[in-house]
C-alpha cells in the first residue's frame, strides 16, 4: 500500500484524497483479505513531519511492520 502526503498535509491513496480514518479503514479492509507487507509513505521534501508521523502511527496501530518512507525533491 502506498500513500502520498502533500506539503499541506493532505493524504492521497489510490489517486483520491483521503483522511487518516479512511486510510485506517483501507488498511483494515486490505488486511482481511491478505496481510499488507509493505506500507510506503511518499512525501514531498517540504511536508511537515507531523503528517508523516500521524500516518506512521495509523499504520503501526493496524499491525503494519514494514514502513518505507520515500521523499520527492523539487525538480
Amino acid at each position: 500500500m502506498r500513500v502520498e502526503i502533500l506539503p499541506n498535509g493532505q493524504y492521497i491513496l489510490n489517486g483520491q484524497y483521503v483522511t487518516l480514518t479512511d486510510i485506517q479503514n483501507a488498511i483494515q479492509n486490505a488486511n482481511q483479505t491478505s496481510k499488507i507487507n509493505d506500507f510506503i509513505i511518499e512525501a514531498d521534501e517540504n511536508t511537515l513531519e507531523k503528517y508523516v508521523v500521524a500516518l506512521m502511527d495509523v499504520a503501526k496501530q493496524n499491525g503494519i511492520q514494514n514502513i518505507l518512507i520515500a521523499t520527492r525533491m523539487k525538480r
